[in-house]
Order: C-alpha cells, then structure tokens, then sequence
C-alpha cells in the first residue's frame, strides 16, 4: 500500500509540473580528465531568451540568472524552471568555465554534465586541516 502512495505522489507531482509549464534542471560538475567531483563549484542558470547582461559594480552579471553551489556531493538541481532555453554554467577556481545550452520542456527534468577543464599553468592546491 505505502509503495502504491508512494508512486501516486510521484505522479501527482509530476502532472502539476506539467500542467504550470514548468521543468527541472539537474546535474554534476566534474574535472574533465580525472572525473573528480569538483565540490563547490557555482553554477548558473540562465534564461537565454529572456536575462539580459548587465554591468553591476564593473563587471558584467546576468540579470535573471539563478546561481547555485554544487555542495558537497558536486550536483545541483534548480526547480521551477518556465519552458525554453538555458545556458547552465559552471566555474571553479583553477578551471576553465563550461556552458552548456539546453531545453527546459514542461514536467521533464533536463539533466547536464558539465565537464571542466584545468585552466593552463593552474596547479593544484590542497588544505588540509590539522
């Protein structure tokens, strides 16, 4: 009976995401030659048709965008996300950004790898605490 609730709730949340035009991007940021997760890592979600760039404080910034720290497992997920195009981006010091571009469609969860590359004459740094 619980797992027949249980798929039931998996539905019921599944159809209302489809029927408010909304999606899911999910995913994991890795170190694109060795696969380590890269912890921590910023990532940007952004609306390719609608944010604009703008210049705030003398740098230039998406308006719009959502911004999310991968965490400790290196995976994010933004939720109730409106129909269209994104660019997802990622960045971690040391590494080069990757963007990807994807399609958000109602009730589906788009799911993107983003795999940074160590940014030229970058090294390695480990802290370690006592």
């Amino acid at each position: 009976m619980a797992i027949l609730l249980a798929l039931a709730t998996l539905c019921s949340c599944a159809d209302s995401r489809s029927a408010t035009g909304v999606g899911v991007v999910r995913g994991l940021v890795v170190d694109d030659s060795t696969g380590a997760l890269l912890r921590y890592s910023v990532v940007s979600v952004i609306r390719s048709d609608r944010d604009v760039l703008v210049e705030q404080q003398n740098r230039l910034e998406w308006e719009g965008a959502r911004e999310l720290s991968t965490g400790s497992k290196a995976a994010f997920t933004c939720d109730s996300l409106g129909l269209g195009f994104y660019l997802v981006r990622a960045r971690f010091i040391g590494y080069d950004t990757e963007t990807l571009r994807l399609e958000v469609v109602a009730g589906d969860t788009t799911v993107a790898s983003l795999r940074l590359r160590r940014t030229p004459g970058s090294q390695r740094l480990e802290v370690r605490s006592h």
